[in-house]
């Protein structure tokens, strides 16, 4: 069996014309009779007098739940270890490429090693970040930023040490 294949522009046309034959510009988007939302906008101005005005919903009120602190400390705790990780992997790596020109094998590995590193940091601005806010888990937050501030700071010590 054989299928035909229409260009972009024909179904389009199809579709559009499919809308026109009912009458008007665009009746699809006409107001169906017995509809019930009322209409807003430039809608509105054209609607039956009988039509309810377009009021908008009050906003809701989105409260966000409590942060689970002892999953965030968990995950602050995992984030320390797998930070102290890689720490260890990136200072091995950029002292094997101390000697190294840039490109070479030793210095791309160090390269890759401090992208490691410095990826290993983002657990604790993402703990931070979910702390926000939170009276109870203030301290948590605090070290959470401390945390990612002294390991950025090791990370740019190494990257400056590789860089020479």
């Amino acid at each position: 069996m054989r299928y035909l294949a229409f260009p972009a522009f024909l179904t389009v046309s199809l579709m559009l014309g499919a809308c026109a034959n009912r009458g008007g510009e665009w009746p699809s988007l006409a107001r169906v009779p017995g509809s019930p939302n009322a209409p807003c906008g430039p809608a509105a101005e054209s609607a039956p007098v009988a039509a309810r005005p377009c009021v908008a919903a009050p906003p809701a009120a989105v409260s966000s739940p409590a942060p689970d602190l002892p999953a965030l400390e968990a995950r602050l705790a995992a984030a320390r270890g797998a930070w102290a990780d890689a720490l260890r992997a990136a200072e091995t790596a950029v002292s094997a490429a101390a000697g190294a020109g840039a490109g070479e094998s030793a210095w791309a590995a160090a390269e890759l090693r401090l992208s490691r590193l410095e990826r290993a940091a983002a657990p604790f601005a993402e703990v931070a970040e979910a702390l926000a806010g939170s009276e109870s888990g203030a301290a948590l937050r605090e070290a959470a930023q401390a945390d990612r501030a002294r390991h950025l700071d090791a990370f740019s010590r190494l990257r400056s040490a590789l860089r020479r």
